[in-house]
């Protein structure tokens, strides 16, 4: 179930699906509801969530994978972007 203001989806980078899948359900007994060959997603594991297909990627030295994304319920949005960017904003103003 979804909370107010809790944190209750997040998603996670993987180069290979099938392997993570692999790895997650062969080691803690996950499973998962594939979303075409690019997603996968899993629930009742202490949170839910799933994993979509990235690649590496070279900027620099520096190699990177997609970001973590993370999701917030909210039940009056306006209210709930307003507390968010606010602050972030008067922070980021030169």
């Amino acid at each position: 179930m979804n909370e107010h203001e809790k944190i209750n989806y997040v998603e996670f980078p993987a180069k290979d699906i099938e392997a993570t899948k692999a790895f997650f359900s062969t080691v803690f007994g996950w499973s998962f509801i594939d979303y075409g060959p690019e997603y996968t997603a899993f629930s009742n594991e202490g949170i839910d969530g799933g994993f979509f297909k990235s690649d590496l990627y070279k900027i620099g030295f520096i190699k990177k994978r997609g970001m973590i994304q993370t999701y917030v319920t909210g039940a009056l949005i306006m209210e709930l972007f307003t507390r968010v960017f606010g602050p972030l904003l008067q922070i980021l103003r030169f």
